[in-house]
């Protein structure tokens, strides 16, 4: 007596629900077409218009499944990025009471991304373009279409005027493997404008008259190295997202083992990462030019 029959049966079964279980296209978010630096931008833009759009202390979001590859782990930046702003996410993705529905879909339009944005049935659909930098930007206005109880807002940013196409840069693969190089001295040079904190004197406790008002703090800023990363590329996406300008020679790029997560401002995460770099052996500096939101990162010893 054999059972092949009835596993025959048993997987065709499973096959048949896996089939069915599928989620459309059309209900789910998905990059093609973006780098790493391209897709970490646009997970800001879109966090900054369902700020614009919603109360989001008020508001939970339940992402749409995502479909395809994911290098460059879009999903993680976005929610990072939204939890930053003050969203509320459901786990996983599973439905939540009076969750909002966000779905995003990214797709090549020649050299720039079409971006669709729905909120439930309200929809926003942009284009991306790069500038002589290299940043994303957005090229004129975009579509909205609202929905029976939401519109999206687009909030006001620089967008992309229309002109010859900045050169391609030739890119640089990073190495494989370690590189070896002499330890450095401590690289990370002191801040002109850093204020060394001195105790203060104990007070004595004051008790108000009327009951203090609580101020609530904004969430900590996330920032999230993606493993199998370019170390280069990650950091001119965090620069993007920050407001800053970065010179990064393309020679100083290392692939990033792991996925690890910091947090606080710009600076204070970028000191840590070039740190971290410093400890591992590389020769690598970081200047930070405050005024003018720039930042220089150098090899003091020449080297790789």
């Amino acid at each position: 007596m054999t059972r092949r029959p009835y596993a025959l049966t048993a997987a065709s079964l499973l096959a048949f629900l896996s089939a069915c279980a599928e989620v459309p296209p059309s209900q789910t978010s998905h990059i093609s077409g973006a780098g790493f630096r391209d897709t970490s931008a646009l997970t800001v833009f879109i966090a900054d218009i369902l700020a614009h759009s919603l109360d989001a202390g008020r508001t939970v979001l339940r992402l749409a499944p995502y479909t395809g590859p994911d290098d460059a782990h879009a999903q993680t930046l976005l929610t990072d990025t939204l939890r930053e702003r003050g969203f509320a996410l459901s786990p996983q993705g599973m439905p939540y009471p009076g969750a909002q529905t966000v779905r995003y879909a990214v797709s090549p339009l020649g050299a720039d991304l079409l971006v669709e944005l729905d909120v439930e049935d309200a929809v926003a659909t942009c284009l991306y373009g790069h500038d002589s930098t290299g940043a994303l930007r957005r090229k004129g206005s975009c579509s909205l279409r609202s929905g029976a109880s939401l519109t999206l807002r687009i909030p006001e940013q620089d967008v992309l005027v229309s002109g010859p196409p900045a050169p391609e840069k030739p890119q640089q693969t990073p190495p494989s493997g370690s590189v070896q190089l002499a330890p450095q001295s401590p690289v990370i040079q002191p801040h002109p404008d850093a204020v060394i904190a001195k105790p203060l004197p104990a007070l004595a406790p004051v008790v108000p008259e009327h009951p203090a008002l609580v101020t609530l703090q904004p969430p900590a800023e996330v920032w999230t190295l993606v493993e199998g990363q370019p170390i280069r590329d990650q950091m001119m996406a965090w620069a993007d997202r920050a407001g800053w300008k970065i010179s990064w020679p393309a020679s100083l790029n290392w692939m990033v083992p792991a996925m690890t997560t910091f947090n606080g401002d710009f600076k204070t995460v970028m000191s840590s990462v070039i740190q971290t770099v410093s400890d591992e052996g590389k020769s690598i500096r970081a200047e930070f030019h405050t005024p003018n939101r720039y930042l220089v990162v150098t090899s003091p010893g020449g080297g790789r």
